[in-house]
């Protein structure tokens, strides 16, 4: 209800060339009604100078990572600010960021993100399971393969795995399907 008041001021105040005041509308949106909307996000930057932009831009992103449950990764993409994009990546559980912001990050950022690979993988691993399970993770090895240093890295959990389980007979079977 509130946010879709506020969509209303903003476009009243954009009408009447109250530039001030159509920003801080847009700015309120964007910390309290809905936190990091991409086309919100797009529509403030519109309305500052590209000089001014960088500067606004930083305080805006600090304000909405105030909400711990704000995802801005993807205006990390639209504002192709990689660095802070690979460290959201990074500090997220799981694989899911990861495979999703891949193809953008990883001609920069190989050796980071194979190593992001590396430490689920063996988390993954901690925990026995169906061979199922072993295939995805041999899936994930394969994908591993891709990258500069994937090589070295995958022989070296292959190795640490043989040593770790060798009573998974699953697992031990899937990893010698593995195709180097």
């Amino acid at each position: 209800m509130l946010a879709e008041l506020s969509r209303q001021l903003k476009d009243a105040y954009q009408q009447l060339g109250e530039q001030q005041l159509y920003r801080q509308e847009l700015w309120q949106l964007l910390t309290e009604y809905a936190p990091a909307d991409e086309m919100l996000f797009s529509e403030l930057k519109q309305s500052y100078p590209t000089t001014d932009w960088p500067a606004v831009r930083e305080q805006l992103l600090t304000a909405i990572a105030k909400n711990s449950n704000v995802d801005l990764k993807p205006l990390y993409v639209q504002e192709n600010l990689l660095n802070p994009l690979l460290k959201a990546v990074v500090a997220a559980d799981g694989l899911w960021d990861l495979r999703i912001y891949e193809p953008l990050l990883k001609p920069r950022f190989s050796d980071l993100l194979l190593a992001k690979y590396d430490h689920e993988v063996r988390k993954m691993a901690t925990t026995t399971g169906t061979r199922r399970k072993y295939q995805q993770l041999v899936g994930i090895l394969k994908r591993m393969l891709a990258y500069p240093a994937g090589k070295s890295t995958v022989q070296a959990i292959v190795h640490d795995w043989q040593q770790q389980y060798p009573r998974r007979s699953a697992m031990m079977d899937e990893l010698s399907r593995l195709n180097w």
